[in-house]
């Protein structure tokens, strides 16, 4: 068997591989949305959906909860990268945003992470690869999360 090492370009990833024609395909990677992406709306043409398709803009509480827990569903898709975090892999870390409720009023307080989905009803759905990036989209997208624990129109 022959063996050919090459290096891959910058910024690119192997696709696919063909065994049998010895053809590799790349792709490139998709741009870090850390420090890039600050707005839902940013987030929404990143993945490119419509922002309208995730109104919170409600009087029911519960609807406004549901939509807030699909925008921050669409958060952590896009944060991740197309990097899929799973529950029964106790080896990797999902991290969560954690606030905290005060006088002073909500605030990002920190991120944490589990090997398993205990932190969250919706497990992996909503946590994220890294402590950087939960610690971004904590910081960043406060006012999604807010929503979530406080589910009040406007």
């Amino acid at each position: 068997m022959s063996e050919l090492t090459i290096q891959i370009p910058e910024g690119f990833k192997v696709e696919s591989f063909d065994a049998k024609t010895g053809r590799v395909t790349l792709a490139p990677k998709p741009l870090d949305p850390v420090g890039r992406l600050a707005t839902f709306e940013e987030v929404c043409e990143e993945a490119g959906v419509n922002p309208g398709d995730y109104e919170t803009d409600s009087s029911d509480p519960m609807t406004i909860l549901l939509n807030q827990v699909n925008r921050a569903g669409l958060l952590s898709k896009v944060f991740n990268c197309g990097e899929e975090l799973d529950a029964a892999n106790t080896d990797q870390k999902k991290w969560f945003p954690v606030y905290e409720h005060s006088k002073s009023g909500f605030r990002f307080y920190y991120s944490i992470f589990t090997y398993s989905d205990a932190l969250s009803v919706l497990g992996p759905l909503l946590g994220f690869k890294d402590e950087r990036t939960c610690d971004y989209v904590g910081r960043t997208f406060l006012q999604e999360y807010k929503k979530i624990h406080f589910p009040i129109s406007k």
